[in-house]
């Protein structure tokens, strides 16, 4: 699998691409802030009681949600939260 992955990253590079930059490119793309709060809710749903999943729930989209929610995961620092 490595070395596959290896073969491909050195292909692209033959034709002038930059594989870390394109997988930069469709990370920013898809993660949203959105989509990563969903996931990481669903993690924590396994790990955490009902009444302390809605409370960060809650926690999370009262405070940050309506700021941050369609930016980009990578666009994000802790400036933007402080603010």
């Amino acid at each position: 699998m490595a070395r596959e992955k290896a073969n491909e990253y050195r292909k692209l590079l033959v034709k002038g691409y930059d594989p870390i930059e394109l997988n930069k490119d469709k990370f920013n793309k898809i993660v949203t802030f959105d989509v990563t709060l969903s996931e990481w809710l669903k993690i924590e749903a396994s790990n955490v009681t009902i009444r302390t999943l809605k409370y960060k729930r809650s926690r999370v989209e009262s405070i940050y949600y309506p700021a941050i929610k369609n930016l980009s995961i990578n666009s994000i620092d802790h400036f933007l939260i402080a603010n």
